[in-house]
């Protein structure tokens, strides 16, 4: 698993602090009254920007087994397709791309969740360990929130918006991490 992490501490780097930014642009760019349709296209935005992190984590080298390539590239791809489905279902009507996105923000998390609590079993650097161990959790749980969470706009804007901030700071210090390992 460390020869997948090693080399990518760079993308781990930047796909935080994406995170982070959305986090920020939720919390402070945006008044409760703002037209859904431009938080959701910011959304959708971070969406796909964290579909294609974890796509170019899980294929940008070739020195990594399979599985744990399929670890990160899971999630990747159904957060792609579910983007692709909502956006297309935004030409037929706009409310039902909002369910769209509701279930995409629902199911993403989760399964990106099991995925870095697996990734948390096999890896061997501890503090590695701990750090997808928290996301993972931390993913799972917002997961089942916002499946449980009453469909108003603010509540799930907000509850992605701290998902994003905190798992947002643990992929830069996982980064930071590595940078400072010497790859």
């Amino acid at each position: 698993m460390l020869e997948l992490l090693r080399g990518r501490h760079r993308l781990m780097t930047i796909r935080g602090s994406v995170a982070i930014v959305f986090a920020l642009l939720a919390f402070f760019a945006w008044p409760e009254d703002a037209d859904w349709v431009v938080q959701f296209a910011v959304l959708i935005a971070y969406l796909l920007a964290e579909g294609v992190f974890a796509l170019l984590f899980a294929f940008g080298g070739k020195e990594a087994p399979a599985l744990d390539r399929v670890l990160f590239a899971l999630p990747g791809f159904l957060l792609l397709a579910g983007i692709t489905l909502t956006a297309a279902s935004f030409a037929i009507t706009p409310l039902i791309s909002l369910f769209g996105v509701v279930i995409v923000s629902a199911g993403w998390p989760i399964i990106n969740g099991i995925g870095q609590a697996l990734v948390a079993v096999r890896v061997k650097d501890l503090y590695c360990r701990i750090g997808f161990a928290i996301s993972g959790t931390l993913s799972i749980v917002v997961g089942v929130l916002v499946m449980n969470v009453s469909t108003e706009q603010a509540s799930l804007w907000t509850l992605l918006a701290w998902y994003a901030l905190v798992s947002g700071l643990i992929f830069v210090a996982l980064g930071v991490r590595f940078s400072r390992r010497g790859r």
